[in-house]
């Protein structure tokens, strides 16, 4: 983790402006992650989006002028035009350990608008402080996973891939409890929407509409009324989307970005891809790179 404690003569009556490519450890990538072992006692702002995550211990988050102890298990989305500092509430030296997650604005603006087109706008001129919890089961496999990513054994584009997966989980959480507060839609059909915006899901329609109080017959209508699409056609975009998005950032070949995706054979893959695009995923990846 960088510990960018800056000296006196950087800190100016407004605060500090932490940026992106100075704070993350990949600063070409959309995403990425440092652990915080100690206090952040500077009032700064950021030109990204953070995510924090307290893994043990805790941190006195004091965000806009007021204070909030974050304990084990609870988070905040801090916003670029939040101001902020991080304080240890015990006195003690090395309170714990936390996770602090940075996100590119574009990048976030991308992941909201598969949820609601104007998501994003609503959240950034919100002026709540965006709180939330993280289950105890998934907070182990989230440290796991990030100790994993800082091995060295992946190499630099499966880290910032396996950095996304992560971002995108926890966003997941972080919108069950705030989405139905920035959108018009219900809260059930908000599950719906999470359960759907995974790049990665191996989709059953019927299961999908047990988590429901419809039919799927009935659940695809009211689908397709509110998001202007079909189930199936919405998962196709989400997946389609992440797919040029693999195609562009990392070396996999196509036949892993197919199965990654949980499509049954790299034809049918290759027959959606060039359907939805107009060509094939090479000729794709090849005028992405010129």
């Amino acid at each position: 983790m960088k510990n960018n404690i800056p000296d006196k003569s950087s800190i100016v009556n407004l605060g500090i402006l932490s940026t992106y490519s100075a704070a993350s450890p990949f600063p070409d990538a959309d995403v990425s992650f440092n652990w915080i072992t100690r206090e952040y006692p500077y009032l700064h702002q950021h030109d990204y989006f953070e995510i924090l995550i307290i893994i043990s211990g805790e941190l006195n988050n004091y965000i806009n002028g007021k204070s909030h102890i974050l304990h084990t298990g609870e988070a905040c989305l801090i916003r670029p035009s939040d101001k902020h500092k991080l304080l240890d509430p015990t006195g003690i030296s090395d309170n714990g350990q936390h996770l602090n997650f940075l996100i590119k604005p574009d990048y976030l603006k991308k992941m909201l608008k598969n949820y609601n087109s104007d998501l994003y706008d609503r959240l950034t001129v919100s002026t709540d402080i965006l709180n939330f919890n993280i289950s105890a089961s998934y907070l182990s496999k989230l440290t796991n996973s990030c100790l994993a990513i800082q091995s060295n054994k992946i190499d630099y584009e499966e880290k910032v891939l396996q950095c996304k997966i992560l971002v995108n989980r926890i966003l997941n959480i972080f919108l069950e409890d705030y989405f139905s507060i920035f959108s018009a839609y219900p809260p059930w059909f908000s599950k719906v929407l999470f359960t759907l915006n995974n790049p990665y899901l191996d989709l059953n329609v019927n299961k999908l509409a047990k988590t429901t109080a419809y039919s799927y017959s009935r659940l695809s209508r009211i689908f397709k009324n509110l998001m202007g699409m079909s189930i199936v056609d919405y998962v196709k975009k989400i997946k389609m989307d992440y797919a040029i998005e693999l195609l562009k950032t990392t070396n996999k070949s196509v036949t892993e970005i197919a199965s990654a995706l949980n499509y049954s054979s790299i034809s049918y893959f290759n027959h959606t891809f060039k359907t939805t695009f107009g060509v094939t995923p090479l000729q794709m990846r090849n005028s992405l790179k010129r």
